[in-house]
């Protein structure tokens, strides 16, 4: 016997079984796939820690070098495509490109080239001033600029020490993003931002580390990790540190030669050629002072063309010295 059916009985015939799907309670999260994260928050967490401790490192590093008050923070991180690292370079800049470790490929330091200049200055003496104009850096002020990312490297490779072994070592100083192909343009890159002061001058510089080269201690980059490996480790290599910076920290040394009192219409009244009367005797021992503490005592002399201090013996007794004030 036939049947006609109508065309809604035949669409829910041949229609499958539907199904009471739940809603889902979970927010839709944007995702950028111009910038694709290839780092979780823990890793980069461990990164964040790693570089602030390098921070203070080369905080300390710097000012005893430079002798003039440094300051580097930590400014922020973030994952980015190599070519738009590199299309956001100022031109001219200072490149240091820098093997990161053995089993790794090479890295790069950007500086900021006011900061790079500033740098040069004090290192030959100067008040560091940054040029007016930037320009590219000559071969000395290249050499000079090594000398400084060496110690930095320095620096990084003991910061990272407390989770993984890495050995940073200086390749080459340039001014080009030509000789800097650390990465393919689309690789994603970690760009690890600073902010230096040095003394009255301000700048960045910038780690730019391939995430592909991390890859092979990607496993050990954990916060908790890094809190276990610094606690565990504080006492032995912090104290090695704190050492080690100790040893290159300048002071100030003078030797007291002698005091004289005047009145101040003597001292009003002094002309060149006039012969001032001291309260030492010849063949006294003087007192040197180590910042504001008599620490030594010496017997003065020539060295060359200078004036010396010969070490006699220790300052033992204050009561002995003349006060400093």
């Amino acid at each position: 016997m036939s049947e006609t059916l109508a065309n809604t009985e035949v669409g829910a015939r041949l229609s499958p079984p539907r199904r009471q799907c739940a809603a889902s309670t979970d927010a839709v999260q944007p995702y950028d796939f111009r910038r694709p994260r290839k780092l979780a928050k823990d890793p980069v967490r461990a990164l964040e820690l790693i570089h602030e401790r390098f921070a203070r490192l080369l905080s300390t590093t710097l000012a005893t070098q430079l002798r003039t008050q440094t300051l580097v923070t930590l400014a922020g991180i973030d994952q980015i495509p190599y070519d738009e690292f590199l299309h956001a370079l100022p031109n001219p800049t200072v490149l240091v490109t820098f093997a990161f470790a053995a089993e790794t490929g090479n890295a790069l330091l950007e500086i900021d080239p006011g900061l790079a200049t500033a740098l040069v200055d004090r290192l030959l003496g100067g008040k560091g001033d940054p040029l007016d104009q930037p320009r590219e850096l000559t071969e000395i002020e290249r050499a000079l600029v090594a000398r400084i990312a060496g110690l930095a490297l320095h620096d990084l490779g003991a910061a990272w020490r407390s989770l993984v072994e890495v050995s940073p070592t200086l390749q080459e100083v340039g001014t080009s993003t030509l000789s800097c192909q650390i990465a393919l343009p689309g690789e994603v890159v970690m760009v690890i931002t600073f902010a230096v002061t040095l003394g009255g001058v301000s700048g960045t510089a910038r780690l730019c580390l391939p995430v592909a080269a991390l890859q092979p201690v990607a496993g050990r980059l954990s916060a908790e990790q890094w809190f276990a490996a610094a606690q565990g480790g504080r006492t032995e290599e912090g104290s090695s540190a704190i050492s080690e910076q100790l040893h290159e920290a300048p002071l100030i040394c003078r030797a007291i030669l002698g005091r004289a009192s005047l009145r101040v219409a003597d001292l009003a009244a002094l002309e060149v050629g006039d012969v001032i009367c001291l309260d030492t005797r010849p063949g006294q021992e003087f007192p040197l002072y180590i910042g504001d503490q008599a620490k030594l005592l010496g017997l003065p002399g020539l060295l060359g063309r200078r004036y010396a201090l010969q070490i006699t013996r220790p300052a033992y007794d204050p009561t002995e010295l003349p006060s400093n004030e």
